[in-house]
Order: C-alpha cells, then structure tokens, then sequence
C-alpha cells in the first residue's frame, strides 16, 4: 500500500493532487472490540502492553491526521505513509 501511495502520488502531485497515507495503530473502534474479544480485559492488557502510549487510539486522532494532511499546513508533503500509532513502530 505504501508503494503505491508514492507511486500514484508522483503520478498527481503535477496535476496539483496532493497523496499520502496514514498508517493507525490500534485504535478503540468495533474491530477493536472484535479483535479482542469484546474487549476481554487479559486479551486487551496485552495488547496495550505493547503500545508505548500505553492505550489504544482514539479515532479522533487518526481523523486529526487525515486532517493536517488535508489543510494547506501540509502543502509540501507529497507521497508519506504517516504513520500514527501511539510509538509501536519506533518501540
């Protein structure tokens, strides 16, 4: 998916389209709960164990995201994987 946001962001970005991608963590939607059992408390500990925010995200948060990357505040990014996801990647 990554290669092909860059890819088809080279392609747009001289017609004035502007593409990237956000890349979430865990976040506390109903696939959530799906994943991990209807929020089964030993299932979810362990899965918050290895985020080092310490939670899950909040869907806010990714729409915060999409957001930026919509708004003239990111005019110059072109082609990223943005990824929000609490800091399990850099972990």
């Amino acid at each position: 998916m990554i290669g092909l946001t860059r890819s088809v962001a080279l392609d747009y970005t001289a017609k004035g389209i502007r593409i990237s991608a956000v890349c979430p963590g865990m976040v506390d939607t109903p696939m959530a709960g799906f994943v991990t059992r209807n929020y089964d408390p030993e299932i979810v500990g362990r899965m918050v164990a290895q985020e080092p925010i310490g939670r899950f995200g909040e869907p806010e948060e990714i729409a915060a995201a999409v957001v930026w990357l919509c708004s003239p505040a990111a005019s110059f990014m072109v082609g990223h994987a943005m990824v929000v996801d609490g800091g399990f990647l850099a972990g």
